[in-house]
């Protein structure tokens, strides 16, 4: 009895010990999941950050004109109208002023939503002078209501036969200034160049060398480069945008030489290493997390095969067990 409970005793130890490696290689396992999660999150963090220092290096191609406001000043900003016939503008025409005031004033009672006020304020006031019997002092409004109605249902009636949108007669065009600014922001670059004003200042040739820039021939203009790169180093009557600065300076020189484009410079390239550095400790951080993960794995992995070994071993010796306690077949 004493050698069986020994024995008994010292199999309970094994399993305990069993027991705890598994525990063990189990959080082995979890550690080695963690850091795994945390080298693909560094690679993660390293790429972005690789991303944003491309992002932050100067620009090699124009995106936007940048136009001086003196140079927008030299467009007109009234609106032309369209001729009408005896070679009068329509704002030269008699009564046009007046024509035009009223139609701003009744301009809200035309449209889908004033028409269908219009008909049910006729009709909900007309039903109550005839069936509402003496209404005393609400007579006098319920018959304002219906002549209100009528105005709005004259007023979108003449309109839908008339074909009028209650605008000013003659068609309005943009004003030769809006018309440049949608030239600009379209980037229509042959009306750019036709309707730049004549001049040669610094502030149209800025712009022209910015049309340069987009167009395919940009490398045949590199006096104009140049003699506006000049005007910039100086104290131009306008605030040039660094970057146009410095793609004027790259297309001239092949260098930035102006103070302008030079700080733009100097600046991009300040980002552009500062989140390369960052890049760099993300993936080295990244590669000591995967040694890191790798070595746990792998030793999570060896006690998993040793308590597997084990657990066979002590499968054995209790079949052998029980074969030793069990009676000889008769």
């Amino acid at each position: 009895m004493t050698t069986s409970g020994n024995e008994n005793k010292a199999d309970q130890e094994l399993r305990d010990e069993v027991v705890k490696l598994y525990s063990r290689g189990y959080r082995l396992t979890g550690w080695a999941v963690k850091l795994g999660l945390a080298t693909l999150a560094a690679v993660v963090i390293g790429g972005v950050m690789t991303w944003l220092a491309h992002t932050a290096l100067p620009v090699e191609t124009l995106k936007e004109i940048d136009v001086p406001a003196s140079v927008l000043n030299s467009f007109s900003t009234s609106i032309p109208h369209s001729s009408s016939e005896g070679g009068q503008s329509s704002s030269d025409l008699p009564f046009v002023a007046v024509s035009d005031q009223l139609t701003g004033m009744t301009s809200f009672m035309v449209g889908p939503v004033a028409f269908v006020l219009g008909t049910l304020l006729l009709f909900g006031c007309g039903f109550l002078m005839i069936f509402g019997g003496e209404l005393g002092s609400l007579s006098s409004l319920a018959r304002m209501g219906a002549a209100a109605g009528v105005m709005i249902i004259a007023s979108n009636t003449v309109s839908a036969i008339t074909g009028s949108d209650n605008t000013s007669q003659g068609t309005a065009e943009p004003s030769p200034r809006i018309a440049f600014m949608e030239a600009v922001d379209k980037k229509l670059l042959n009306i750019i160049e036709r309707e730049l004003p004549a001049r040669q200042t610094l502030d149209t040739d800025y712009v022209r060398a910015q049309v340069q820039l987009l167009s395919k021939q940009k490398d045949s203009q590199v006096e104009l480069y140049k003699r506006v790169s000049s005007g910039l180093a100086g104290k131009p009557d306008f605030t040039p945008d660094e970057k146009v600065a410095y793609l004027i300076d790259e297309a001239a020189f092949n260098q930035a030489k102006t103070d302008i484009a030079r700080k733009y410079l100097d600046e991009r390239m300040q980002h552009s290493a500062a989140r390369s550095a960052w890049a760099k400790v993300a993936f080295n951080l990244s590669a000591i997390l995967l040694i890191l993960t790798v070595a746990i794995g792998w030793l999570a992995r060896s006690l998993a095969k040793r308590v597997h070994r084990i657990d066979a071993e002590l499968a054995k010796e209790l079949d052998a067990k029980r074969k030793k306690l069990t009676p000889a077949a008769t």
